[in-house]
């Protein structure tokens, strides 16, 4: 059995006796739920479009808010990368926020004193930690930049190509180094038809959210809309 594999199983064990999750991505939430029948579970969002929740029945896991103090904002890669060098867990952080003049991320209680002790320094910036209540970001939205998509079909590769403006080459080559996810799940197949809301994420290049097809052009080109994360 493959560690994540373990992993799901033993969420879902907990669950049974009302121990609920550490941090989940949409992938993990959907294989959890798949595999308890007949158990009524709770998703808990630490804000309206959380990307990373947690699943309980009766007991939900403690979660804290971390405000970071540095004498510049640092960026999302670079705060993930400082939390991964703690040495812990990626299911004991949930979501990273940066906004134009602070920046936060989301962890479970259990780990506080570690984070307050270790993370002080973020890229080649010496940083302190803040927590912060919860209800600082209770009303936080994600922002979105909209694009529109003129493409000859809905293929990966193709899609890929022109969100990334690479050739179709390179885009075939990203797909293939396991560069490219779909709703969370690696995607090696470049024929695989883009749906509508699917979640595209390409490596180095950004997370998106495909809108869906809005019409055709009197080529018969598929006119679409996607969205990416900022």
């Amino acid at each position: 059995m493959v560690k994540k594999d373990f992993k799901i199983l033993h969420y879902v064990e907990n669950l049974k006796v009302g121990i609920g999750t550490p941090f989940l991505l949409p992938l993990e939430v959907k294989q959890v739920k798949s595999k308890l029948k007949g158990i009524k579970v709770n998703v808990y969002k630490p804000y309206k479009d959380s990307e990373k929740v947690l699943i309980y029945t009766n007991q939900l896991a403690g979660i804290s808010l971390f405000q970071i103090i540095s004498p510049t904002i640092p960026q999302h890669r670079e705060i993930m990368g400082a939390l991964m060098n703690l040495g812990v867990d990626s299911s004991c952080f949930g979501d990273i926020i940066v906004l134009k003049d602070r920046a936060y991320f989301y962890s479970l209680t259990a780990i506080d004193d570690e984070i307050i002790a270790n993370l002080n320094k973020i890229s080649r910036y010496s940083v302190k930690v803040k927590k912060v209540p919860l209800e600082e970001l209770s009303n936080y939205e994600r922002e979105y930049s909209s694009f529109p998509l003129l493409s000859s079909s809905l293929r990966l590769d193709k899609i890929v190509s022109l969100i990334a403006k690479i050739n179709r080459e390179k885009a075939c080559l990203l797909i293939k180094n396991k560069e490219v996810t779909v709703n969370y799940e690696i995607i090696t197949k470049p024929t695989y038809n883009l749906k509508e809301d699917d979640i595209l994420s390409i490596h180095r290049i950004g997370k998106f959210k495909f809108l869906g097809v809005k019409g055709m052009t009197k080529n018969n080109k598929i006119i679409g809309e996607y969205i990416k994360y900022i």
